[in-house]
């Protein structure tokens, strides 16, 4: 081949190729800010001046970053070019405090450059002692030590100085993967003045219960919101953190769970701080008679332990009782010291002769985690005495009245009874005699109860129609207060009077009764109750919302009355 032609086709080729370099599709990464702060945001933005050959992947970036949000803006045309450029925001977090590659993106065949970011430890605010620890979020434990299945209280408090939005908290988890986890209650708030600075504290308790022995690792909690500026004494603050996320992450806890005791069984190990067993009866059981029936309610309570955890008990037969036990409620409620686990039982008596009977202790064995001790809880004895009437005895007074006086011409033949028949049915005189007063007993009961209903439906309805209009402003009242608790226990009353017929009388079931502006507030009141994953609620918007409901409900009478 001649030298001439080498060369032609050397300059074809790279024409070709700095053909299809300029037809490539150019990207470009900016971090803002770089050098960015060790816990809090900051922004990264892909951009490209064509449609690139694919979407993009972002996995390489979760070794040295969280990913908390990934954006896509839509296509724009820059300084009236025609060429429409392409741009993904993504909202990242370091994971380390250095110096970190932001690794090259790949856009299918194209890829984005790779460039470097600062992750910086915590600014030191310019401004007073108060930036120094806005935000501070713990974590602890009742106690150091237990023993397996006892009650752990695990408390998170989160203590801030500047005001978060969209505020959220995660699971809390343990290296145990069987222990279980009740949450007390709802997210209680509260103010405290630090070192003169006030600060507002929220606080979630937690009952676990763990499974195994060995370390019980709590793994730290992470609570993550959005700075806001309204708080920000300087323009530098407000530049440097209006608009973060902020990501906190609490203290990690351990507990040493020890295992159950020797002396104790598999069978009756029931750890608790205090267990207390009582009786009560649905009659006095010191008047008692033949055919009575009653029944007899065992409590057992225990604090510190679930309703689940508490055994059964068994009831023997007893000559002369007919015993018919029910089905026990389990029962398990929140209170200061934790979970309070009841169960409750229910037996039915029926008496069938007369004499004594004697129902026997009941015993629960269990482990005080106070003292470290084996304690048994004893409900004594019980002696039942009855009495009823029996059959008469034979008239022993007058042996002779039972012989056959002698025939005669001036005596008539008459056989006399050896003993009075009455005696022998008396016994069934006074069942009969108490069946009857029992059925009109009833019969009683039901006329009067059925005159009360008909008494409740004829009352005028001007009272509660009065009773409505009171309860309507005491939730306006209550609105103009802010407290959550208070407007939810209005509203409830308000619910309870407005919808009777409701199974269910809580929030919920009353925005379902109610117009969408309306059922909205009371949801989210609900969740500001329960959820730790909501924003601040507004009870300026319950009392608008409630104010055009009242408004809609007078004109609608209006119209109906016309």
């Amino acid at each position: 081949m001649n030298r001439p032609y080498v060369i032609m086709i050397f300059r074809i080729l790279t024409g070709l190729l700095v053909s299809m370099q300029a037809l490539a599709t150019t990207i470009t990464v900016v971090a803002n800010p770089n050098p960015a702060v060790f816990g809090e945001s900051f922004q990264l933005v892909f951009e490209a001046d064509g449609e690139p050959d694919a979407k993009p992947n972002f996995k390489g970036l979760n070794r040295d970053f969280k990913i908390l949000a990934t954006r896509r803006a839509n296509a724009s045309f820059i300084d009236g070019s025609g060429t429409p450029t392409h741009a993904w925001h993504l909202t990242l977090q370091g994971r380390r405090i250095g110096l970190f590659t932001i690794p090259s993106i790949p856009f299918g065949k194209d890829r984005s450059p790779s460039s470097r970011i600062t992750i910086t430890p915590a600014l030191k605010k310019l401004v007073a002692d108060r930036y120094k620890q806005p935000i501070i979020l713990e974590a602890e434990t009742d106690r150091s030590e237990t023993w397996v299945q006892a009650q752990v209280l695990y408390t998170v408090r989160l203590i801030q100085s500047i005001e978060l939005k969209q505020l959220s908290i995660s699971k809390v988890k343990t290296s145990d993967p069987d222990a279980i986890i009740e949450k007390l209650g709802a997210v209680t708030r509260s103010k405290k003045v630090i070192d003169g600075i006030p600060h507002l504290v929220t606080e979630l308790r937690y009952a676990v219960f763990p499974q195994q022995s060995g370390e019980l690792t709590f793994e730290p909690v992470t609570v993550q919101g959005r700075i806001t500026a309204r708080d920000s004494l300087t323009l530098l603050d407000r530049l440097t953190q209006q608009g973060r996320t902020r990501t906190i992450d609490s203290n990690s806890v351990s507990v040493h769970i020890k295992p159950r005791p020797d002396q104790t069984t598999a069978s009756e190990w029931l750890p608790a701080h205090r267990l207390t067993l009582a009786d009560s009866w649905s009659t006095d059981i010191k008047q008692l008679k033949i055919g009575d029936s009653l029944t007899r309610t065992i409590t057992l309570r225990a604090e510190g332990a679930t309703g689940t955890q508490l055994p059964d008990f068994e009831f023997p037969d007893v000559d002369g009782l007919k015993q018919y036990p029910d089905q026990a409620l389990i029962q398990d409620k929140q209170a200061k010291q934790g979970l309070v686990g009841t169960k409750i039982f229910k037996v039915a008596l029926i008496i069938n002769k007369d004499g004594y009977f004697i129902l026997p202790a009941i015993t629960v064995a269990w482990w005080n985690t106070r003292t470290g001790k084996r304690e048994i809880t004893r409900l004594n004895e019980v002696l039942l005495e009855t009495s009823g009437i029996g059959a008469a005895p034979a008239n022993q007074d007058n042996p002779a009245s039972a012989e056959t006086p002698s025939s005669g011409p001036d005596r008539e033949d008459v056989q006399v009874p050896t003993t009075d028949p009455s005696f022998k049915n008396n016994f069934w005189a006074w069942i009969s005699l108490a069946l009857a007063t029992g059925w009109l007993a009833t019969g009683l009961l039901f006329i009067k109860k059925h005159q009360r209903v008909q008494r409740r439906l004829t009352r005028p309805k001007s009272k509660p129609i009065a009773n409505l209009q009171a309860l309507e402003k005491v939730v306006l009242a209550k609105a103009k207060t802010d407290h959550a608790i208070q407007c939810k226990d209005a509203l409830l009353r308000w619910g309870q009077a407005r919808w009777p017929q409701l199974p269910n009388n809580s929030l919920p079931a009353i925005a379902a009764h109610c117009p969408d502006d309306l059922k909205q507030t009371l949801l989210a009141l609900n969740a500001s109750l329960y959820s730790p994953h909501t924003d601040q609620w507004e009870a300026s918007q319950l009392a608008d919302a409630f104010n055009r409901f009242m408004h809609l409900k007078t004109s609608l009478s209006s119209k109906n009355k016309q």
